[in-house]
């Protein structure tokens, strides 16, 4: 059984049920928290799918099409249409969410620089970049973050990448660990 907390007085919140145990009396239910949620909830984690890439607009913030889901708890997360994150409601507050794009820039080492943004209502507030190379120009790269934000219900989340590629031909590769978009609202219990 998990759990969220241990109170000096020795007493613990179940993260499952939302009751308050008694550790000194093996476990013995002596009461309920009230207005308590599921921990850690909503959460997601998305990807690009397995083998698959996705064209890029070169140097132009383009879209990342994350079009599987590992899981979704509250069905936050549409890997159909808008490839976008929602705060559903009732569910405002901090949250944490990771990002990170593998960008391939074609057959030539050619790939000059990358910004991959986390996008909020439409506009890029969060930033990872990888930018001028100089020289020995790479073939590929992953670029990413993580960031905690206050959140509020219907914000969106999105991800883009602007990728400055030589032959004018990037891509956003696909599969388990290449292309993923993720994140849950930290949840706390008080006893």
């Amino acid at each position: 059984m998990p759990f969220n907390k241990i109170d000096t007085a020795g007493l613990q919140a179940d993260a499952v049920d939302n009751t308050i145990l008694d550790l000194a009396d093996n476990f013995a239910f002596t009461g309920t928290i009230t207005g308590a949620s599921t921990p850690n909830t909503p959460a997601f984690s998305a990807l690009l799918g397995f083998n698959q890439s996705q064209t890029l607009t070169d140097n132009v913030d383009t879209k990342i099409t994350f079009n599987t889901e590992d899981f979704d708890t509250d069905s936050a997360f549409d890997h159909s249409s808008n490839y976008r994150f929602t705060v559903p409601s009732g569910k405002a507050g901090k949250y944490f969410f990771y990002y990170w794009v593998y960008v391939y820039g074609g057959s030539d080492d050619d790939l000059r620089w990358i910004n991959c943004r986390l996008y909020k209502n439409g506009s890029a507030n969060f930033s990872a970049s990888e930018n001028d190379n100089r020289t020995g120009y790479p073939r590929s790269r992953v670029v990413g973050a993580s960031v905690v934000t206050d959140c509020a219900v219907g914000d969106y989340f999105e991800v883009y990448v602007q990728a400055y590629d030589f032959s004018g031909d990037p891509q956003a590769y696909g599969g388990q660990r290449a292309t993923r978009f993720g994140g849950f609202r930290f949840a706390w219990v008080r006893i």
